[in-house]
């Protein structure tokens, strides 16, 4: 907070600002490669309790196949796009992600 008022108060030149400018952009950047995984593994894990309905209570009321199909198929792309692209988290998380649609998309046909 007192760096933002330093700032404001102070005229630095356009190469100290650039400086500044870059490294709290690198430490954001630093910030968000670190917990990704983590916010990942939450989002994949709110949807083990659809799974836990379809598969083990074998519940499928209100679950749409259309929607589930969709999610499929955009988890498919974000993979091939990540894979493309060599970026670890879009693997990771999408190659679960289709897994888990996949595994919705199967229980919601074999339990209607």
């Amino acid at each position: 907070m007192v760096d933002i008022f330093h700032h404001l108060i102070h005229e630095h030149s356009d190469k100290e600002n650039e400086r500044y400018r870059r490294i709290h952009e690198k430490q954001w950047i630093i910030f968000i490669d670190k917990y990704i995984y983590v916010i990942a593994a939450m989002s994949i894990t709110m949807t083990l309790p659809q799974i836990w309905d379809i598969w083990v209570i074998r519940n499928v009321s209100g679950i749409s196949l259309a929607s589930w199909l969709a999610y499929t198929v955009a988890s498919v792309a974000w993979l091939v796009y990540g894979i493309g692209h060599k970026e670890k988290i879009l693997i990771f998380t999408n190659a679960i992600w289709v897994f888990l649609d996949l595994m919705i998309v199967l229980g919601i046909i074999l339990f209607r």
